[in-house]
């Protein structure tokens, strides 16, 4: 971390990227959506571990209308999650800001966490550019995030269709938190690639997302039009792949050993290509950049490992991004781009 700030300060070409204004709203916003989508039991943990009282809903409806606002008859299915590659989910409509909004759940069961066990690498085709005639890019994608994706892409098309369609001036939003976030993420990529959604603006909203794409799908021009990541703090998660993984037990061993040999030795981290959350990364609440309460920040250099912090589990609850987010100053409108 020290290093990278030398570098940051060092450097002649480093702009520093906020936000505005209206990007904020839109993050906290879409934020309540992917907490909603942990219905009842999760969210209802949330709020009892938060000391908020006696927890105020009485079913996963209850939690969708309280956090978004929305009314009951705007909601169009709620899925409990059917098994594995299938998490829970909920489609919606916001009148109010003409979107229509999958939401996609993070781990809460059995199921979901064999989701994230499989994360080899699985070859993945996405966009260079968001164009008429398409450059693709092979690259890789987290296995059991992509086979989520796929199901839904499948399952949602029909019932997503038809509300674009009854609803023909709103756009397409995709939100989720944690698993959900990964999922989102390439669920957003997969329908970017469909006219009937690429002409609804799509934007998938991956709030503590997973690693989830390799480096040249995770920032290439397609992926940053369509996707938009947030990473609170020292979260994890949003540093955690099955090569950040290997690399850290490699460091550990070697440190413990403290022997040459064994500092030179390889493992299959060394062969395994590394995953980063994509798109465009806000990165809320860094100690690298404060005092700037959020910056646009590049994964590949700045998330590219597991670094130990004793909030790194506690920064990943749905909560803790809703009450960040919410307590950030919405109303200064200070531009893009500031030296550091």
């Amino acid at each position: 971390r020290r290093e990278r700030i030398r570098r940051r300060h060092e450097s002649s070409t480093f702009r520093l990227r906020v936000p505005l204004s209206s990007d904020m709203l839109s993050l906290s916003k879409h934020m309540r959506y992917a907490a909603a989508a942990y219905g009842l039991i999760g969210m209802g943990n949330c709020w009892s571990r938060y000391g908020k009282g006696q927890v105020p809903w009485m079913c996963d409806e209850d939690v969708i209308q309280d956090l978004t606002g929305l009314n009951r008859s705007d909601i169009i299915c709620i899925n409990p999650g059917e098994g594995i590659y299938q998490p829970a989910h909920f489609v919606a409509i916001d009148h109010k800001d003409k979107e229509v909004i999958v939401a996609i759940r993070g781990t809460m069961s059995i199921q979901d966490v064999l989701v994230d066990l499989v994360c080899q690498n699985e070859n993945f085709t996405s966009v260079l550019e968001d164009e008429e005639d398409e450059m693709v890019v092979e690259g890789k994608a987290h296995e059991g995030f992509l086979k989520s994706a796929q199901r839904l892409a499948g399952k949602l098309h029909e019932p997503v269709v038809e509300a674009l369609s009854n609803n023909p001036e709103y756009r397409l939003v995709v939100v989720g938190h944690s698993l959900g976030a990964g999922v989102a993420t390439l669920l957003t990529l997969l329908w970017a690639r469909i006219p009937v959604f690429r002409a609804r603006d799509i934007h998938g909203y991956s709030y503590a997302s997973p690693c989830c794409v390799c480096e040249s799908i995770s920032q290439a021009p397609f992926t940053r039009r369509h996707v938009t990541s947030v990473v609170f703090g020292d979260d994890l998660v949003s540093r955690l792949s099955l090569a950040t993984f290997r690399e850290l037990q490699r460091d550990i061993a070697n440190i413990s050993i403290k022997n040459n040999e064994s500092s030179n030795q390889t493992t299959d981290a060394d062969d395994e290509e590394k995953l980063y959350c994509a798109g465009k990364v806000w990165w809320l609440e860094s100690n690298e950049y404060k005092p700037h309460p959020i910056v646009e920040i590049d994964p590949v250099e700045d998330l590219h490992h597991i670094e130990l912090f004793s909030d790194m589990l506690t920064t990943h609850l749905p909560w803790a991004y809703l009450d960040a987010l919410e307590k950030l100053d919405t109303h200064s409108d200070s531009g893009t781009e500031n030296p550091i």
